[in-house]
């Protein structure tokens, strides 16, 4: 572990907001969450080195986790279900709201050239197969690039951006889907997205929001603090600041209407509370699983913070400045 000046602006003047602990996987240690004096940015101390920072993703860990696209495709009840709701008059409305992610992509011809960064397992870039466009991933996960390429046939890459170093000037989109708050240095990688995108490109990414009601309420117990795994913790303002720093200018930034992280938030609770007991641990591993009927019940209640910003996440859009 290391300690380290503020990486927005480089002050060594921080204060505490509290400390934490690995509320999902129970690891050892205890992290201090602190906020710049200075730029606002809030960050866990000590960071973990790269070395480290792996020791900290278990093979169970969520995102690494494939779907059984044989299980997707059966005919079984829920799955029937399902169908008739997207087939329904208000079915495409209602996928578009609870699928957030669609509500922002842009809206580009067949045959461009598109990027998830930290792709995971796939299960993005597949969706946007039928799209027609010319889809690429990155990932630092072995497991995770394998079940991406040898499952799903995607053209997935494992590594660093900086490691696979591709053209300048390469592609008209890049996702970065809860990605930004892993990374040791988020401003170096955000100078090198802005390379590889065309001057015209989209960066589109999403972030915990530490200045929702949800941070506030739960503190050390919030589901997406998540320390050390975590290592920065993003404001709309201190994303910007990132963002400026990095040569983008943003186009929007939108609050969706996702209460699931306050399920995993409350199991946090009750396992600091009550031990390892059953129901704890399953709120806490509920929200990567949720289906759609859980979603829906949630939206409207999830509309509530979103309409005063408030919301536990966001998603920025950005274009570069060239």
């Amino acid at each position: 572990m290391k300690t380290a000046t503020c990486p927005l602006c480089g002050s060594d003047k921080y204060h505490i907001l509290f400390k934490a602990k690995d509320n999902r996987f129970g690891s050892p240690g205890e992290f201090t969450i602190v906020e710049c004096n200075e730029c606002g940015l809030r960050f866990t101390t000590p960071r973990p080195t790269e070395e480290e920072l792996v020791l900290y993703y278990p093979d169970h860990y969520a995102p690494y986790q494939g779907r059984d696209v044989t299980k997707l495709k059966s005919h079984s009840r829920w799955q029937r279900i399902k169908e008739d709701i997207k087939k329904s008059p208000l079915g495409p409305l209602l996928i578009r709201l609870l699928y957030g992610h669609s509500r922002w992509m842009p809206n580009l011809p067949q045959g461009v050239k598109v990027l998830d960064f930290g792709c995971s397992t796939g299960t993005f870039l597949n969706s946007l197969k039928d799209r027609g466009w010319n889809l690429h991933g990155v990932d630092m996960s072995g497991k995770a690039v394998n079940y991406a390429k040898e499952v799903l046939g995607l053209n997935v890459i494992r590594g660093t951006l900086e490691e696979i170093d591709f053209p300048s000037n390469h592609f008209d989109v890049v996702f970065a889907w809860h990605v930004l708050e892993h990374l040791l240095n988020p401003l170096r990688t955000l100078k090198e997205i802005n390379r590889i995108l065309k001057p015209n490109g989209y960066f589109i990414f999403a972030v915990p929001n530490a200045a929702s009601w949800e941070w506030r309420v739960f503190k050390n117990k919030w589901y997406d603090l998540d320390p050390p795994r975590h290592l920065f913790h993003y404001t709309s303002k201190t994303a910007s600041l990132f963002l400026q720093k990095a040569d983008f200018r943003i186009e929007r930034i939108r609050y969706p209407a996702n209460l699931l992280p306050v399920i995993g938030s409350i199991g946090c609770v009750l396992r600091e509370r009550f031990g390892e007991i059953h129901v704890a641990i399953a709120l806490i591993n509920y929200p990567p699983h949720a289906g759609l009927i859980v979603k829906s019940l949630l939206l409207p209640l999830g509309y509530i913070p979103s309409l005063f910003k408030q919301s536990g996440r966001i998603i920025v859009v950005a274009r570069p400045v060239k």
